[in-house]
């Protein structure tokens, strides 16, 4: 049980995921995100209603960009298994001819000679020996037409499944590059759309444009800021640096629930020196992300995963600096994979039943393996 216990402190925020290179990122500075929101504050709302719509334009035109970039590898992709399927068909197709003329060869050989041929070959034997090495000599004959008879057949079967295959990832070619070509479109419409609201904005057009290139430049300074945080996150988590009380854990006449305190786990969390202050807030079926020093927000929910002792974050909103953020520059932050509570380690074969997000706090319910 005491295992149980702190394997349930431990999952408290245990993050696991799949990770590429991890970028490293010391000591970095927040003065930039300060002189931001200075700026910021001196917007009236309906200027940054202005500024929102035009930085969501933005995030969707690096969304088509990137779009752009994944379907053009695919189609590059899709292209060299064209050209290997090609060559293999036309082999499979050169050897399947040459095989329909030797038996062309065989059949006319037949037909000139006729039954009556072999017939007569076993009838002039002059002994039992030769008559054996002749019977044998026509089964040999018998055989190998009909196994090559077989490879023909099962020859034209595989042309006809390569080439619907072929014509299958013709088709997957073609939808690919319409895909591509909508993308395209609809970068080059995000791109007009933002250039006409900047000309319409008329003398506060550079204005805006300093917010928006001040955003952008923030932004890519806040990536690696939170990938680090993240990082030393989990590396403070897996090495067993947390307090034993930092879930409660409670008996019901359904098993056992751990109670997991918002504001205990924020002031563990600001006590261990992160790149940038981060705090996780639960709210009634919501579970929110926030740095704080980085004006950015992150909400969604929890979802138990099939193998029953793992909890995955689903991102639903986000906010930079007050300005909504799309799904996609969201899915950006998390470029090195998934946010993800894993809990396997420390169940020791038990099971979560449920999990319930509760205002301040989150209950977790496990099916005790004894």
């Amino acid at each position: 049980m005491k295992k149980l216990i702190i394997g349930l402190l431990i999952i408290l925020i245990l993050t696991s995921y799949t990770s590429q290179d991890r970028l490293i990122v010391q000591g970095e500075s927040v003065s930039g995100i300060e002189h931001v929101k200075d700026n910021l504050s001196d917007l009236s709302l309906e200027e940054r209603k202005v500024l929102e719509d035009l930085f969501l334009i933005v995030q969707g035109i690096k969304e088509m960009e990137d779009l752009e970039k994944l379907i053009s590898l695919e189609i590059n992709d899709i292209e060299e298994n064209l050209l290997d399927m090609v060559d293999q068909i036309e082999k499979k197709q050169s050897e399947y001819n040459h095989n329909l003329n030797i038996m062309e060869e065989i059949l006319k050989s037949h037909q000139r000679n006729g039954a009556t041929t072999y017939l007569e070959l076993i009838l002039s034997s002059d002994s039992l020996g030769t008559l054996l090495k002749r019977i044998n000599y026509i089964r040999d004959i018998s055989r190998n037409t009909s196994d090559l008879l077989s490879e023909l057949e099962i020859s034209k079967e595989r042309l006809l499944m390569d080439k619907e295959k072929l014509d299958d990832t013709l088709k997957e070619l073609e939808k690919r590059q319409g895909e591509l070509k909508r993308t395209i479109d609809n970068s080059i419409l995000l791109k007009t759309s933002l250039e006409n609201k900047l000309s319409s904005l008329q003398e506060n057009k550079l204005k805006y444009e300093e917010y928006l290139n001040l955003l952008e430049k923030e932004w890519s300074k806040s990536k690696p800021i939170f990938t680090n945080t993240i990082n030393q996150l989990v590396k403070i988590i897996e090495t067993g640096d947390v307090p034993e009380n930092m879930i409660r854990i409670s008996f019901t006449s359904t098993g056992i629930k751990g109670t997991i305190k918002e504001d205990y786990i924020n002031e563990v969390l600001k006590s261990k020196n992160l790149p940038t202050e981060a705090n996780l807030l639960f709210s009634n079926d919501k579970i929110e992300l926030a740095l704080p020093e980085l004006s950015l927000y992150m909400s969604g929910d929890l979802i138990l995963l099939d193998d029953k002792t793992s909890l995955k974050f689903i991102m639903d909103e986000g906010e930079f600096h007050g300005m909504k953020l799309e799904l996609a520059a969201m899915e950006e932050l998390f470029s090195f994979g998934y946010l993800q509570f894993n809990f396997h380690k420390y169940l020791e074969g038990s099971t979560i039943r449920s999990i319930k997000i509760n205002e301040n706090s989150l209950e977790l319910f496990i099916n005790l393996k004894l």
